[in-house]
């Protein structure tokens, strides 16, 4: 298979060298004016052109005629969007066919919003055509909901349970339709970001540090996709599309602070040079977070993005990115059972979970910790070569990297309610250091108007790097090589999409290095070792009836989550030596899933009501065993470690509501059901997954009253049961239910118009609006917060 792969690399590498100065004549223009309902025109409308296939994107705004110009376009397929706040966004497929084109676009005041996306596909699809359930966040919705972070922009998102524990930068986790946290894939532009340094090499490691400062749309698509994506990308796959910059330079200055003594700072800049031959968007944004929860949970994070687009030709760019954070936080004890906690009477196995202080306490809560603390550095860049070569034909080469740095590190120091446990509580640090390169590329084949075939080839090196005091250190590398296409095509004037997507993806792994230097059971032996491939597939199907707004979809797939470098090497070192766990023949986590749903439009598109049904089976995970009997079967000679075993199974149905009764209100509404099981019962005497909620349920408004803006976001979940354990003894673990809550948020802003381009913002934030008192797995969360700030925008 290695063999296999090392040659379509070369077929896809060379090609695009070969045709790198293979320039055709671009003839085409393409132009129009934007207006509103009434026809006056509408200055500095965002105008993006975007070819069918391939990466290749040209922007620019209206001038002061409202017109907008679109030089040296071949003929061929393209997706015409038109953004202005304040009014709906419009996208149109436009044929262009002729050596000057005019196209007028017509922008109405409301309705529902219109996104080209790429996500579903890995290439611009108009709303209509996509097969796929897919939420799009706009950057202008962010901003009304006054969201910083991603995990909080995601909070109202179908299908998807969002966790932070204990406020502003705290663990954060993803679970999409009741799956695991590591099933959760995340894209920057398309290319996949994750920690290799992670237990599960997943997104878990960064996520609580993620700024949502800096993207134009947050695209949230649910069910496998790892045909496309490659690993992780079991549930759901989260893509940030970075701002693309265009016209006039323009950006804004932002400062916010309140509760928990918190401040935010940012600046973004964007335009486009030589007649927006070069795209540009800079940002930096700092948050600080002096008391947080208890009045001692610091957080810090500095967080730095830019990105540029030269078109060398009209068919040709270059496009580079870059993100740079760097963040602090300190973190509390881990939530325990109450010391002395009575046992359970017979037949009962699920504590009622009450907080200590409170009368008939069952557990405590995460205490202050008064000298431990995380640090994280992440730096990720990325460069793209998109060249359009022919209208049916296209191709991009792409580079990423990813470095970073996690530190954990706990000192002596303990909260006074734990004098005279039975806890050690000595210093401990612990360093982990990820490094990934990934190499993609694509080719985009226009087979006929109908048909559009994608072949990629994907290279990716990822070193984990552990240290620990004094000096223990383990460094593993892992490479990986994929082949993927995916095809798809659309009849009867697109009304009907069929998509099938295939990957191959093999590993090839290296003798991990242990300082103090030994011998470990792999040494000699990978290369005789039978490391397991991936192979995925996809399929998807959707018919629009154009005459009464009704789109059926249906999607099926496998996913797979890669062996991460921990599980294939993961060691400790106990009393002088390391015990090692892992198992580098471990093969890779798979699944199956299916959804089926309706979309339906309403009130001339001033409504859409969508309902989903999935299903998801987990058909083999990898576990950690605590005993091997009677020896390892693997012959690495482990008591416990590493295995695959069963996995499990999660369905439900999602059901959501978008309406715009009238011009100024926005209304969305979604409910989720999940009924998620694992294959044996738990220490609860179920199979219901720990930390997941059966029932969810958001509602968000958007008022526009005169010049004010208005925005009321709820969010309420069911139940849940979580295990806690006790760190110390003779204190027992048990499992505990903790009631569920509702988080609301009022966010409300007024803008001053200074000038035709400058204007002022002032806006106000509560969170926690009715100040509900709850906790995510044991850790308490912030009450009532209240936040104010002022814009100026340019």
């Amino acid at each position: 298979m290695r063999t296999r792969i090392s040659e379509w690399m070369s077929v896809v590498l060379v090609i695009p060298l070969l045709t790198v100065t293979v320039f055709g004549q671009s003839r085409a223009e393409l132009r129009g004016r934007i207006q509103d309902e009434a026809g006056a025109v509408i200055v500095g409308a965002s105008v993006r052109l975007s070819t069918r296939g391939g990466d290749l994107r040209w922007s620019t705004v209206s001038d002061q005629s409202g017109s907008y110009q679109f030089s040296g376009l071949r003929v061929g397929d393209y997706l015409l969007e038109v953004r202005k706040p304040g009014f709906r966004p419009s996208v149109l497929t436009v044929q262009v066919e002729s050596q000057a084109q005019s196209v007028d676009v017509t922008l109405q005041v409301a309705g529902l919003r219109e996104e080209v996306v790429v996500t579903p596909s890995g290439r611009p699809q108009a709303p209509d055509e996509v097969s796929k359930s897919i939420t799009v966040l706009s950057e202008s919705e962010i901003e009304q909901r006054d969201e910083y972070s991603l995990v909080e922009a995601l909070r109202n998102t179908p299908g998807l349970r969002v966790q932070q524990l204990a406020g502003p930068g705290g663990f954060a986790t993803l679970q999409f339709r009741g799956l695991r946290s590591a099933d959760s894939a995340l894209l920057i532009d398309q290319l996949r970001l994750r920690d290799a340094a992670d237990v599960n090499g997943s997104i878990n490691g960064y996520l609580q540090d993620l700024l949502i400062d800096g993207y134009e749309q947050v695209e949230v698509l649910r069910g496998s996709a790892s045909s496309l994506y490659g690993t992780n990308a079991i549930g759901g796959t989260i893509n940030l599309v970075p701002r693309q910059g265009g016209g006039p330079a323009h950006g804004d200055l932002l400062m916010e602070g309140g509760s928990l003594r918190f401040g935010r700072v940012r600046g973004t800049l964007s335009g486009g040079l030589t007649r927006d031959r070069f795209l540009y968007s800079l940002g930096a944004t700092h948050v600080n977070v002096a008391d947080g929860v208890d009045g001692n949970d610091a957080y810090r994070n500095t967080t730095l993005n830019g990105r540029g687009q030269f078109l060398l030709r009209p068919d040709v760019s270059l496009t580079g990115r870059v993100l740079y954070s760097d963040a602090f936080g300190q973190l509390n004890e881990t939530p325990f059972p109450r010391p002395g906690l009575a046992p359970l009477p017979t037949g009962q196995r699920i504590y009622r979970a009450v907080p200590l202080g409170e009368e008939g306490a069952t557990f405590v809560y995460d205490l202050d910790d008064p000298d431990s603390r995380r640090d994280l550095s992440l730096f990720v860049g990325a460069v793209r070569f998109t060249h359009l070569v022919n209208p049916r034909w296209s191709y991009t080469v792409a580079y990423q990297g990813t470095d970073s740095r996690r530190q954990n590190a706990d000192g002596p120091g303990q909260n006074p309610f734990l004098t005279g446990l039975s806890l050690s509580d000595s210093v401990r640090r612990a360093q982990f250091d990820s490094t990934i390169h990934n190499v993609e590329t694509r080719h985009d084949i226009h087979l006929g108007r109908i048909m559009r075939l994608t072949l990629g080839y994907e290279f990716e090196q990822e070193q984990y790097l552990n240290t620990n005091l004094p000096n223990i250190v383990v460094d593993v590398t892992q490479r990986t090589q994929g082949f993927f296409l995916h095809n798809q095509f659309g009849l009867l004037a697109r009304r009907l999409q069929f998509g099938a997507a295939f990957r191959v993806q093999g590993f090839d792994l290296e003798t991990p290095s242990f300082t103090p230097a030994t011998r470990s059971p792999y040494a000699g032996r990978l290369g005789q070792l039978d490391i397991p491939t991936a192979v995925t597939g996809d399929g998807s199907v959707s018919y629009f009836f154009e005459r009464t707004g009704t789109k059926l979809r249906a999607h099926v797939g496998n996913g797979f989550s890669a062996p991460s470098i921990f599980e294939r090497f993961g060691s400790s070192f106990f009393f002088g030596s390391f015990s090692f766990f892992g198992d580098p023949t471990l093969r890779p986590e798979r699944s199956i899933s299916v959804d089926v749903g309706v979309d339906q439009h309403l009130m001339n598109q001033r409504a859409r009501l969508s309902a989903t049904y999935f299903y998801t089976r987990l058909q083999e995970v990898i576990v950690f065993v605590n005993s091997f009997s009677p020896t390892d079967p693997k012959g690495f000679n482990r008591f416990f470690g590493y295995a695959n075993g069963l996995g499990g199974l999660a369905r439900g149905v999602e059901v959501s509501a978008s309406i715009s009764p009238i011009r100024s209100l926005d209304i969305f509404a979604a409910y989720t059901y999940t009924n998620s099981d694992e294959v044996a019962p738990n220490a609860a005497g179920t199979t219901r997954v720990f930390g997941l909620p059966d029932h969810q349920f958001s509602i968000q408004l958007n008022q526009r009253l005169r010049r004010f803006n208005i925005n009321f976001d709820l969010t309420a979940f069911s139940n849940h049961d979580f295990p806690l354990f006790a760190p110390f003894r003779p204190f027992s673990s048990g499992v505990f239910r903790f009631q569920g809550y509702a988080k609301a948020d009022l966010t409300v802003s007024y803008p001053i118009a200074l000038s035709e381009r400058l204007r002022l913002q002032l806006f106000g934030k509560i969170e926690n609006l009715f100040d509900d008192d709850y906790f995510e797995e044991g850790f308490r969360a912030p009450g009532a917060v209240g936040l104010g700030g002022i814009r100026f925008q340019f």
